[in-house]
């Protein structure tokens, strides 16, 4: 049902958990209008006096609404890596960078030091090696299938 072209890595740093802290209450807010806002007549009209179809459909609206909306919030942290319409977006030596998915070669997942956290590791086209986000960061493994896509066929 919801394929989004935008596919997000979010932080696990504060910056991270207060997005995805905000983006709850958002969503309980959300839901209380869904269940509790007075429904027009004309929409009554429609579903033949009866609230639970409409209320039901406000709900997958709204659910769907903040799932964007949520995307959105977490591209916009500054170590989140992203990729949509066939970019791909990270930090990388203290900058954001922003490449063509087709200038990837190879991703692999490296362990670094100190606490050997398994990292995303990707190769480009001119040699250079870049890392894009941690493993477990919410929303990488989806990252990293939808940038698997775009590797040349081996």
């Amino acid at each position: 049902m919801f394929r989004p072209w935008l596919r997000t890595a979010c932080p696990d740093d504060w910056t991270g958990k207060a997005v995805r802290l905000g983006m709850r209450i958002l969503l309980l807010v959300f839901l209380l209008v869904a269940l509790l806002a007075v429904l027009p007549d004309a929409w009554l009209a429609l579903s033949f006096g009866y609230e639970e179809p409409i209320r039901l459909v406000l709900l997958l609206v709204a659910f769907y609404v903040w799932r964007w909306v949520r995307a959105f919030a977490i591209a916009a942290l500054p170590r989140s890596a992203y990729f949509v319409f066939g970019y791909l977006s990270f930090r990388s030596g203290g900058q954001r960078r922003r490449l063509r998915a087709r200038e990837v070669v190879d991703i692999e997942v490296v362990a670094r030091p100190p606490d050997d956290r398994e990292i995303f590791v990707i190769a480009l086209k001119d040699g250079s090696r870049h890392d894009l986000c941690p493993v477990a960061w919410e929303g990488a493994g989806r990252l990293y299938r939808r940038l698997h896509r775009y590797l040349p066929k081996r």
